[in-house]
Protein backbone atom coordinates (compact mmCIF):
# COMPACT_ATOMS: atom_id res chain seq x y z
CA UNK A 1 0.00 0.00 0.00
CA UNK A 2 1.41 3.42 -0.88
CA UNK A 3 2.43 5.73 1.93
CA UNK A 4 1.38 9.40 1.75
CA UNK A 5 4.48 11.54 2.30
CA UNK A 6 5.04 15.28 2.55
CA UNK A 7 8.57 16.61 2.03
CA UNK A 8 9.25 20.09 3.43
CA UNK A 9 12.40 21.87 2.25
CA UNK A 10 13.86 24.94 0.58
CA UNK A 11 15.69 23.54 -2.45
CA UNK A 12 13.33 22.82 -5.38
CA UNK A 13 15.84 20.51 -7.07
CA UNK A 14 16.32 18.37 -3.96
CA UNK A 15 12.55 18.28 -3.38
CA UNK A 16 11.97 17.11 -6.95
CA UNK A 17 14.67 14.44 -6.69
CA UNK A 18 13.40 13.10 -3.37
CA UNK A 19 9.83 13.17 -4.65
CA UNK A 20 10.88 11.12 -7.69
CA UNK A 21 12.79 8.60 -5.55
CA UNK A 22 9.86 8.04 -3.19
CA UNK A 23 7.27 7.96 -5.98
CA UNK A 24 9.34 5.41 -7.89
CA UNK A 25 9.13 3.17 -4.82
CA UNK A 26 5.32 3.35 -4.93
CA UNK A 27 4.44 6.18 -2.56
CA UNK A 28 2.22 9.26 -2.93
CA UNK A 29 4.38 12.34 -2.41
CA UNK A 30 3.73 16.06 -1.98
CA UNK A 31 6.33 18.79 -1.55
CA UNK A 32 6.20 22.13 0.23
CA UNK A 33 8.59 25.05 0.49
CA UNK A 34 6.68 27.11 3.06
CA UNK A 35 4.94 26.40 6.36
CA UNK A 36 1.70 27.70 4.80
CA UNK A 37 1.92 24.97 2.15
CA UNK A 38 2.69 22.38 4.84
CA UNK A 39 -0.37 23.42 6.86
CA UNK A 40 -2.61 23.26 3.79
CA UNK A 41 -1.40 19.83 2.65
CA UNK A 42 -1.62 18.39 6.17
CA UNK A 43 -5.21 19.61 6.42
CA UNK A 44 -6.30 18.26 3.03
CA UNK A 45 -4.31 15.05 2.48
CA UNK A 46 -3.88 11.86 4.56
CA UNK A 47 -0.17 12.44 5.20
CA UNK A 48 1.52 9.65 7.17
CA UNK A 49 5.15 10.84 7.02
CA UNK A 50 6.52 14.39 7.11
CA UNK A 51 10.13 14.63 5.94
CA UNK A 52 12.02 17.73 7.05
CA UNK A 53 14.93 18.44 4.71
CA UNK A 54 18.35 19.56 5.87
CA UNK A 55 17.88 22.79 3.87
CA UNK A 56 15.40 24.11 6.45
CA UNK A 57 16.45 26.44 9.23
CA UNK A 58 15.97 25.29 12.81
CA UNK A 59 12.91 27.55 13.10
CA UNK A 60 11.38 26.10 9.91
CA UNK A 61 11.96 22.58 11.24
CA UNK A 62 10.21 23.51 14.48
CA UNK A 63 7.31 25.00 12.51
CA UNK A 64 6.98 21.80 10.48
CA UNK A 65 6.97 19.67 13.62
CA UNK A 66 4.37 21.90 15.28
CA UNK A 67 2.14 21.76 12.21
CA UNK A 68 2.40 17.98 12.09
CA UNK A 69 1.43 17.77 15.76
CA UNK A 70 -1.58 20.10 15.44
CA UNK A 71 -2.69 19.12 11.95
CA UNK A 72 -4.28 15.88 13.02
CA UNK A 73 -7.93 15.70 12.08
CA UNK A 74 -10.23 12.92 13.29
CA UNK A 75 -9.96 9.88 11.05
CA UNK A 76 -6.57 10.85 9.66
CA UNK A 77 -3.43 8.84 10.40
CA UNK A 78 -0.89 10.17 12.88
CA UNK A 79 1.96 11.97 11.15
CA UNK A 80 5.40 10.52 11.81
CA UNK A 81 8.38 12.79 11.22
CA UNK A 82 11.75 12.12 9.68
CA UNK A 83 14.62 14.62 9.68
CA UNK A 84 17.19 14.56 6.90
CA UNK A 85 20.66 15.81 7.76
CA UNK A 86 23.66 16.41 5.52
CA UNK A 87 26.57 14.72 7.24
CA UNK A 88 26.24 16.62 10.53
CA UNK A 89 24.49 15.87 13.81
CA UNK A 90 21.17 17.68 14.06
CA UNK A 91 20.15 19.92 16.90
CA UNK A 92 17.77 18.19 19.32
CA UNK A 93 14.14 18.44 18.28
CA UNK A 94 11.11 16.87 19.94
CA UNK A 95 8.78 14.43 18.24
CA UNK A 96 11.14 13.00 15.61
CA UNK A 97 10.57 9.36 14.73
CA UNK A 98 13.92 9.11 12.96
CA UNK A 99 16.97 11.06 11.77
CA UNK A 100 18.61 10.06 8.47
CA UNK A 101 21.78 11.36 6.86
CA UNK A 102 20.77 12.29 3.31
CA UNK A 103 24.32 11.53 2.17
CA UNK A 104 23.62 7.82 2.77
CA UNK A 105 21.56 7.77 -0.42
CA UNK A 106 18.04 7.11 -1.65
CA UNK A 107 17.87 3.47 -0.52
CA UNK A 108 18.42 4.57 3.09
CA UNK A 109 15.63 7.17 2.77
CA UNK A 110 13.16 4.60 1.43
CA UNK A 111 14.17 2.13 4.16
CA UNK A 112 13.71 4.76 6.89
CA UNK A 113 10.24 5.73 5.62
CA UNK A 114 9.13 2.11 5.58
CA UNK A 115 10.60 1.47 9.03
CA UNK A 116 8.91 4.39 10.78
CA UNK A 117 5.57 3.63 9.16
CA UNK A 118 5.79 0.00 10.30
CA UNK A 119 6.89 0.99 13.82
CA UNK A 120 4.73 1.92 16.76
CA UNK A 121 6.66 5.17 17.25
CA UNK A 122 4.34 8.14 17.24
CA UNK A 123 5.21 11.78 17.79
CA UNK A 124 5.52 12.74 21.43
CA UNK A 125 5.87 9.24 22.85
CA UNK A 126 9.64 8.88 22.80
CA UNK A 127 12.38 11.42 23.46
CA UNK A 128 14.60 12.32 20.52
CA UNK A 129 17.92 10.43 20.99
CA UNK A 130 19.95 13.30 19.52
Amino acid sequence: MPISILIFGCDPLLLTTRKWVLRSSGHRVWTATTSTEVAYILSTEPIVVLILCHTLSLEERRQGLALAAQGQAPGKPRVKTLLLTAGVSPEPLPFLAEVVDAMEGPARLIEAVRRIVASDIVPGTLPNPC
